[in-house]
């Protein structure tokens, strides 16, 4: 029974973590338009991929800390359960994130790339 477990829990822990580690690296190390780093701006975009990097890592780790709860319960129902909802919360806080990422691009891509005017065309009229 337990190695049946097993072998299911080690392909949906590979299938989660290989997304998630591709999500959590930062895209872009400069923020386009801003060569100041100290800037608002700069302050303000690597704040922006900090916080998104922050919350994959931290997430990452409670489901793989919930899966070695659920491989370690010993046929425990009620810790089975634990570490099942810790993995659930953690997927549903993964998911959160990468939906405010992807409605935050989609309505504007510069909300999650902040870069500043042209100085020659500030209303960026082409």
């Amino acid at each position: 029974m337990r190695n049946s477990k097993l072998k299911v829990l080690i392909p949906i822990i590979i299938s989660v973590l290989v997304p998630v580690l591709s999500f959590a690296v930062p895209i872009n190390a400069e923020i386009p338009g801003s060569q100041d780093a100290s800037s608002p701006l700069g302050i303000i975009g690597n704040f922006y991929e900090f916080a998104l990097l922050a919350g994959g890592i931290i997430a990452l780790i409670a489901i793989i800390y919930g899966a070695i709860k659920y491989a370690t319960s010993g046929g425990n129902s009620s810790k089975q359960s634990d570490a099942r909802d810790q993995i659930t919360q953690a997927l549903i806080g993964l998911l959160l994130l990468l939906g405010a990422y992807i409605i935050l691009n989609t309505i504007n891509p510069s909300l999650t790339a902040p870069s500043l005017p042209d100085p020659n065309n500030p209303a960026g009229i082409q």
